[in-house]
């Protein structure tokens, strides 16, 4: 669901792949919804 995110304006960055940039928007989710760190790695 979040592979993509990298390629809208909201979740792009200057410096990473959209790959990366969509992780990073899946990871600030969960860090939101109250999900813990260690199970970022799974995400």
């Amino acid at each position: 669901m979040f592979h993509d995110m990298g390629l809208t304006a909201q979740h792009s960055s200057a410096h990473e792949r959209f790959e990366v940039d969509g992780a990073n928007a899946a990871r600030d989710f969960l860090s939101r919804h109250g999900i813990s760190g260690a199970d970022f790695d799974m995400v």
